[in-house]
């Protein structure tokens, strides 16, 4: 069912591939890859540090290929699935007068509606980049079941103070 999807399809000579995240022990790191019906690339470029904390998900990754085909240097990406959930939302964290919501876009950011729990664990990330799955509240939040942490927030200032003469 996973295939390569025809870049034609997108208006575009950059091929995107569908496909399921696998982690395998590198030589010095782990090697994140993709691998599809019917071949297997290496993720590379920009995007292979969110990548590799998505093992077993499947994913739409656009890219130039690489390395006689064996790589893919990935220009973006849409999760299509994550740990049973189907196409989550994806953006930044941010937080609101209100509690925190994810910004995903040009639009207006969605609100969040967290258990007390994941609430105080995720204030800390905030500004990071991830992944969250639920059900919409008439309410217009997402309620949250399952999210996962792509990129973790922008260091501030003060989260490494330079020393002082």
């Amino acid at each position: 069912m996973w295939h390569l999807v025809l870049a034609s399809l997108l208006g575009a000579q950059t091929p995107a591939f569908v496909g399921e995240v696998r982690i395998t022990k590198g030589a010095l790191a782990p090697v994140v890859g993709l691998k599809t019906d019917t071949e297997a690339f290496e993720v590379v470029g920009e995007f292979v540090g969110e990548i590799g904390k998505l093992q077993s998900a499947h994913l739409e990754v656009v890219g130039s290929l690489e390395n006689d085909g064996k790589r893919i240097r990935v220009s973006h990406y849409r999760i299509l699935e994550v740990n049973g959930a189907k196409q989550p939302v994806v953006g930044e964290l941010i937080e609101t007068g209100n509690g925190l919501a994810l910004r995903d876009g040009q639009g207006s950011p969605i609100p969040l509606s967290l258990a007390p729990r994941t609430l105080q664990n995720l204030r800390y990330q905030v500004g990071a980049k991830l992944w969250a799955a639920g059900n919409v509240l008439i309410s217009g939040e997402l309620k949250v079941s399952r999210y996962g942490i792509l990129r973790d927030p922008p260091k501030k200032a003060t989260d490494n103070p330079s020393k002082v003469p």
